[in-house]
């Protein structure tokens, strides 16, 4: 049985707790399905650090370029072909704030930045009873949405933790009961946390990254560069 329910962006707890963690993106097929080169393969790593209602996340491994595939892959699980290099992005970071309800993304894709800033999206979500999963140690459920404002027009599968009380996970996707663990952007990629660390009595101070480009809103993004049409 499966139903479907709409979470707001609820402000997470505020007792001291700070989370920790490595996750990495795990890139398939391009939009036109074709499996992707060995070398188009490897996959990006983050790191992650949540604590006071924030969440930082920081690109330390995987990207750039490739010469074995056609291939652009932007950071909202969108995969573009392209007659050139494969490009991935070569430094990227997600700041959430859960205070004022607003995310900031920073990429560099091919030596260009893109920055965005605005609120972090609602999804609706449909939560699937009745399968579970272990990721890192952790019991995870399953939950869906086909709207998810990143600009992939298909079906995001995640799997969730209540184990760990956060109203996170990778990159901007919220809004469920606890962190979310794993993220499926169709048959194109797979983002999965490899390794964390909770520690429910700590605090941690996260630093802001100062801005390097003056950001733009999703909107924008999406009709300057096209992207979710």
């Amino acid at each position: 049985m499966k139903y479907i329910i709409l979470l707001l962006l609820t402000i997470n707890t505020c007792y001291g707790q700070t989370l920790t963690g490595i996750y990495n993106i795990y890139f398939k097929k391009t939009t036109q399905g074709r499996t992707l080169e060995k070398e188009a393969l490897n996959p990006i790593t983050y790191s992650y650090i949540y604590s006071n209602n924030l969440s930082l996340q920081r690109q330390i491994m995987g990207g750039g370029v490739t010469a074995k595939d056609t291939l652009i892959v932007d950071e909202f699980g969108k995969v573009h072909d392209v007659n050139a290099k494969t490009y991935m992005p070569s430094n990227s970071f997600y700041f959430l704030n859960f205070t004022s309800k607003k995310v900031r993304i920073e990429q560099t894709v091919n030596n260009k930045t893109i920055a965005i800033k605005d609120s972090i999206p609602i999804l609706k979500w449909t939560l699937i009873n009745g399968e579970v999963k272990e990721i890192a140690g952790y019991q995870c459920k399953k939950a869906t949405t086909e709207n998810p404002s990143f600009g992939f027009k298909g079906k995001i599968t995640v799997w969730y933790t209540e184990d760990i009380p956060i109203n996170n996970g990778p990159h901007a996707y919220t809004g469920l009961p606890g962190l979310i663990l794993e993220v499926n952007i169709g048959n194109l990629s797979t983002i999965r946390f490899e390794k964390l660390n909770f520690f429910p009595e700590k605090n941690t101070s996260i630093v802001e990254p100062e801005p390097s480009i003056a950001p733009l809103t999703f909107s924008q993004y999406q009709v300057i560069y096209g992207k979710g049409k």
